[in-house]
Parts: structure tokens; C-alpha cells; sequence
């Protein structure tokens, strides 16, 4: 049942016409009767115009789910490696998992579950390319929001995945993999509002690549982490981020790319954006878990052409960075190969940023363009501009 104990708290949601079913006349009573407003569908009780009002509505009946036909992992279990697989459209209580080379097309496929408590599909294949499509992941119907549950998780030796249009929603890691190599491409794809600290403790990574070979995001977007997790972390030892937007908006992160193993990083024409309720003042981190990578970061190599950087960090008092000092573009602790960071457009407010405060890595303030405000080069409040379209004057 749900009750609402004044009708001041009413009034706020919602202005009601009492027309013909007004309860009262001022002095009047109503002797413990409830009055219907059929309009609202809502029973109101009170004694005078001057007492607290009391307001019951029936609870709203759970809709009944008609469950598809179709049995998806039968369907999966039974595809010959290599071929190409449709599952019909329809809501699926499970999720899947795959083992075997393959193509899924999902479109219009709903999964309501997680396949071996790891993801809303798990993909544990050796040396197999596995392809998916059109995957509408949701965290919340299939049950992921808990312990590191992700969208999709990746494992096996040598696996090559491409993702295209997939849209993984409140799951608390959208992408993860293993540690035993492999190729990931994610593609013309959304991750959202991944990492609920309400329901895990795990650090809610928008997309977690563990220590494969290769990382490509293509023309997708990662965006409004919480949990306190890096909106994109990658172990591999090359990833390419082209025509993307990394973002932490309203989301509560830490760095926006989290590069803790090195190796080489290419970022082009692509949007970052350092969220304000970002814990952590640097958005680049290049090497910085060495024991966690074999005892020892790989050299590094970073490129960063015509992207627009974005940072909303802005040092007020109650910024939950504000003791971390002034915004830094790396976190550097890996051997520097070589680093270009050039025909960049800045937006930072404070006017108080660095490249790299321990100059591992030089100064290259005359080779991009900096800007303390949106409205400086033609943007509205809070817009985020278009990867790869760049206005340098």
C-alpha cells in the first residue's frame, strides 16, 4: 500500500479539482468516511479542514511478462561454430552464455539474467571470434547490479569480440574481460549509469579491458559512471579510441581513461569530458599499477589529435577533489616511448592546469587551444560538442 500523510505533500505533486466530490464544508466532518476522487483514483479521510489529511492509493498491479517461446540458449547451444544466429525477438528470462566461434544477432531481444553469475552474456571461447549485435543490456531487469556483474564479459585465450550497437544500461561494469590476451572492438555502441555502490562494493567501471592484446572503441559512447570506477580502463597493450565520447557528466568517477599497464594509447577525434563529481584531479594515468602488471609498466607511447577536452572540475570546497590540487592531463609512471598531444581544443575553468606536473612528459600548451568556458567557442551551458567537429580558429 502507499500512503501519503499530507495533503500539502499532495498538493505539491499534483493540483486537484475536488468539483462535485469536495469532502467538506467548512465545520462539517466526515465520521471516519473515505471520499473517492475517481479522477485521481485516490480515497481521502479527514476530520476538519484544519486536521492532517490522509490519502491511500491501491498499489499498482505488477505487469504480467509473457516470456518468449523460444529457449535462447538452446538456440545458441545449437548453432554450428562459425554461423551466423538470430534469436526471435521477444523477453528471455536467462542470460547466455557462448563457447564457440559465432555471430548473434539480438535485436529487439530482451535477457533477464546473467549467465554464470559473471554477465548478462559470457563469452568464454579460445582462440574464436564471436560477433554481437544489437544487444539491449539492462541491469536492472536482468539482475546485474551486484558484485562486478557486467553487460558482457569476455574470457579466454586469444578471443576476438566485436560489439556493434549495443546498449548496456545500469549494469555495474558495462564491458569486462580477462587477462589472457585477445582483441576487443566495441562499435556504434552506448554504455550508461554503469556501478551502483547501493547494491556493490565493486568500483563501477563504465569499460574494463584486463590485459589482452588490442582495444578499439569506434563511434561509441561511454558516459555517467558511478561507483566511484574509471569511466574507460584498459590493460591492453594497444587501444585506440576513434570518433568516441568518454564522459562522466553527472556520474561520480575517478579518471576519465585509466592506462595503468602502458603501451600504446591513440586517442582521435573524440570528446573527453572530466565530470565535477570526478574524486580524482588527473584524467590521464599512464603506468601507474606496475605490480599489478607483471611487476613492471610497458613503454609507453600517447597520441592525442583533434579531440575536444572537456573539464567540468572546477575546485570548489565542496568538489570531492578539492584537495587533490589543480588538474593535470597525466598521471605518468611508465618509461616515455613518445607523446603528441597536439591540435586539441581545452575547455578548463580555473585556468590552473598542466600537462604533467612531474614533467615526465613536456609542456604542450602552444600546440592545442585552450578555452575557461563553454560559451568561449559557441557552446550552450553543460553541451557536449560532437566528436571531431573542432572549431580551431
Amino acid at each position: 500500500m502507499r500512503f501519503i500523510f499530507l495533503l500539502a505533500i499532495l498538493l505539491s505533486i499534483t493540483k486537484i479539482a475536488w468539483g462535485k466530490n469536495d469532502p467538506l464544508k467548512e465545520g462539517q466532518h466526515l465520521d471516519g468516511k473515505l471520499v473517492y476522487l475517481g479522477t485521481e483514483e485516490l480515497f481521502i479521510d479527514l476530520s476538519t479542514h484544519e486536521t492532517k489529511v490522509w490519502a491511500y492509493k491501491h498499489p499498482n498491479k505488477p505487469k504480467h511478462i509473457e516470456y518468449s517461446k523460444h529457449n535462447a540458449q538452446k538456440i545458441v547451444n545449437n548453432a554450428k561454430p562459425g554461423s551466423k544466429v538470430i534469436i526471435p525477438p521477444g523477453i528471455y528470462p536467462q542470460g547466455l552464455f557462448i563457447n564457440k566461434p559465432l555471430t548473434l544477432g539480438l535485436k529487439d531481444v530482451s535477457l533477464r539474467g546473467v549467465a554464470n553469475a559473471k554477465a548478462i552474456i559470457n563469452i568464454s571461447c579460445n582462440h574464436c571470434r564471436v560477433v554481437i549485435e544489437d544487444f539491449h543490456g539492462e541491469g536492472v531487469k536482468a539482475n546485474c547490479q551486484r558484485g562486478n556483474c557486467a553487460g558482457i564479459k569476455a574470457e579466454g585465450q586469444n578471443f576476438n569480440l566485436l560489439l556493434k550497437r549495443a546498449h548496456i544500461d545500469r549494469t555495474v561494469i558495462g564491458v569486462l574481460t580477462d587477462n589472457r590476451g585477445g582483441e576487443l572492438t566495441l562499435e556504434d555502441s552506448l554504455i550508461e549509469n554503469t556501478g551502483w555502490k547501493d547494491k556493490s562494493s565493486t568500483l563501477g567501471h563504465g569499460f574494463y579491458a584486463g590485459s589482452i592484446d588490442r582495444v578499439v572503441i569506434r563511434n561509441s559512447i561511454i558516459r555517467r559512471p558511478f561507483g566511484d570506477g574509471h569511466i574507460f580502463k584498459s590493460r591492453a597493450v594497444d587501444t585506440l579510441i576513434e570518433g568516441s565520447v568518454i564522459a562522466g557528466l553527472d556520474g561520480q568517477h575517478s579518471r576519465t581513461i585509466d592506462f595503468p599497464c602502458g603501451g600504446k594509447l591513440e586517442i582521435k577525434g573524440s570528446v573527453l569530458q572530466h565530470g565535477a563529481n570526478t574524486d580524482n584531479n588527473d584524467l590521464i594515468s599512464v603506468g601507474t599499477e606496475s605490480l599489478a602488471c607483471g611487476g613492471s609498466a610497458q613503454p609507453s607511447s600517447v597520441s592525442m589529435t583533434g579531440n575536444w577536452i572537456v573539464i567540468d572540475r572546477d575546485r570548489s570546497p565542496d568538489e570531492r577533489s578539492a584537495k587533490s590540487g589543480s588538474t593535470q592531463l597525466f598521471t605518468w609512471r611508465a618509461s616515455v616511448d613518445s607523446v603528441n598531444v597536439s591540435g586539441n581544443i581545452f575547455i578548463e575553468p580555473t585556468g590552473k592546469f598542466s600537462f604533467d606536473p612531474e614533467r615526465r612528459v613536456p609542456d604542450m600548451t602552444d600546440q592545442n587551444r585552450f578555452y575557461r568556458s563553454r560559451s568561449d567557442i559557441g557552446l550552450t551551458t553543460n553541451q557536449l560538442p560532437a566528436p571531431g567537429n573542432l572549431k580551431i580558429n
